[in-house]
């Protein structure tokens, strides 16, 4: 969970817990790289009654934070703006699209002058933007035709994010630039995870983020067989009608 000003991750302050070293943090979160998420100094640990356990498939974080602190964003007695973000495994790495989003808590009601404890409910996280997104619930069916991107290339290449072999492209404005060989041959870039995108928005002029792809290796292995061997190593497709660029398919699965 991090306090931020903005609802924007960069330049806000999370506390983070990491249930395999069984510690409860303070962070800065200067960027959106693993490198740009570091621990505050000694100094600034001032959490108390820490915890962390994974049970019944859930983790719980429990702690007691200062509300206000030199030098940090301070926590008020009536309204803040938090963000709520959760991986997938025990060490500190990408959350994924669909696994944060920026909440409301006010804590005007039965807080102490100094202290308080955060416990909130997560703020569902944004769907693609159609007429029938809004409906959709848990264990729906969904089937969609986008460009599937790598988190890398959106997320961590800059704001906006730009391709990684291309950096004077921006990634959700022309997704059909974006080379078989970053999506497929660039460890850092399929290791990150993949999505398919939504369709352009006319207004903005970008795709809008999509649905997370859970089957990295079912991505890679389509994809894979259907691009043209060449620039990219890891494509065994021998035909001129192989692309090089661009890569869509229809999605079909689960919402989870």
């Amino acid at each position: 969970v991090a306090f931020s000003t903005d609802g924007q991750m960069i330049g806000s302050e999370a506390v983070i817990g990491l249930p395999g070293d069984n510690k409860v943090e303070k962070y800065n979160l200067g960027g959106k790289s693993d490198s740009a998420v570091s621990p505050m100094p000694d100094s600034q640990q001032t959490l108390s009654d820490t915890s962390i356990e994974v049970k019944d498939g859930q983790t719980i974080m429990k702690f007691t934070k200062i509300m206000k602190e030199a030098g940090e964003i301070e926590i008020t007695p009536g309204d803040n703006t938090l963000l709520w973000a959760h991986g997938s495994s025990d060490v500190l790495g990408y959350h994924g699209f669909t696994s944060k989003s920026p909440f409301e808590l006010n804590l005007s009601s039965g807080a102490g002058e100094d202290q308080a404890v955060v416990s909130a409910a997560p703020t569902p996280a944004p769907v693609p933007d159609d007429s029938a997104a809004d409906e959709l619930m848990v264990g729906d069916d969904v089937c969609i035709t986008g460009y599937v991107m790598d988190n890398y290339c959106i997320y961590t290449t800059g704001d906006p994010g730009v391709l990684l072999d291309d950096q004077s492209v921006v990634t959700l404005e022309n997704p059909e630039l974006h080379s078989f060989y970053c999506l497929l041959d660039v460890g850092v870039c399929y290791n990150s995870g993949f999505q398919v995108l939504g369709e352009k928005n006319p207004d903005t002029g970008l795709h809008c983020p999509g649905f997370e792809l859970d089957d990295t290796d079912a991505v890679l292995e389509v994809a894979r067989a259907l691009g043209k061997n060449g620039k990219c190593k890891t494509c065994t497709g021998e035909e001129d009608s192989n692309p090089e660029y661009g890569y869509r398919a229809t999605i079909k699965g689960k919402v989870k």
